[in-house]
């Protein structure tokens, strides 16, 4: 019967319903916010690496929508081959950075305007309840008589309390948010430039006619040197 009336009590308490709002918010930031940008960053990281690599049957392993292996960004890069090949066939550039880029790496996936709004609305959250708390004790003030004056302040520092702690969690929980979303965003650009290198040398660069034009030249020079090699041999026999 105590445990039920401790949950019932607790259940009328303002601030920990205050507590509940602000850790579904930072939570829901968590999941919707830092975790996509995440799971990008290490697609990215892990598609850099494997740029190079060739298939058996020597096609690159790029060459493939779910070549990044992220559902966030396969559309994105589905998107590039397709216009890489069209760009390919008129002779023309298509950079990576067209379908890759601070847009569709961070701010669609991360929701970026929510995740922006989250460290006001928990230092909002905190004011609320410390105003609540403040109010609280206020209202019950009488100093009408000894007694009453005693039982006044002890609502007074009560609500005092209350009011100090839902600011502080409010805040503490703002900054913590607010440090995750800056580092894991400052990761994953950094990750996406290096990424957008990568494909601009590995890619891009060598699909150029300039590019295609020199390996055809590098081509029929080694074709023509073999030859030669080929010819001095037969009047040394």
């Amino acid at each position: 019967m105590k445990s039920i009336e401790v949950i019932k009590a607790l259940l009328m308490r303002v601030d920990f319903w205050i507590y509940i709002v602000m850790g579904v918010i930072f939570l829901s930031g968590i999941f919707l916010c830092l975790r996509p940008v995440r799971k990008i960053q290490k697609a990215l990281r892990k598609g850099r690496e494997h740029l190079s690599e060739r298939r058996p049957d020597g096609s690159y392993l790029y060459n493939q929508p779910d070549f990044l292996d992220c559902r966030l960004i396969d559309d994105c890069w589905a998107r590039f081959l397709s216009n890489l090949e069209m760009m390919q066939k008129n002779n023309a550039v298509c950079e990576v950075s067209d379908f890759i880029n601070s847009q569709t790496v961070i701010r669609e996936p991360g929701h970026s305007s929510f995740g922006e709004m989250i460290p006001g609305v928990l230092t909002t959250l905190g004011i609320v309840g410390s105003f609540y708390g403040i109010v609280t004790g206020l209202s019950t003030l009488d100093l009408s008589t000894t007694e009453t004056m005693s039982q006044s302040i002890a609502v007074l520092i009560s609500g005092m309390r209350l009011a100090f702690n839902t600011s502080i969690v409010g805040a503490v929980l703002a900054v913590i948010f607010q440090l995750m979303r800056r580092v894991i965003i400052g990761n994953a650009e950094r990750t996406m430039r290096s990424f957008i290198r990568s494909c601009h040398t590995q890619i891009t660069a060598m699909l150029t006619p300039e590019a295609m034009m020199m390996q055809t030249l590098h081509a029929i020079l080694a074709e023509l040197r073999a030859m030669s090699g080929g010819h001095h041999h037969e009047k040394k026999i």
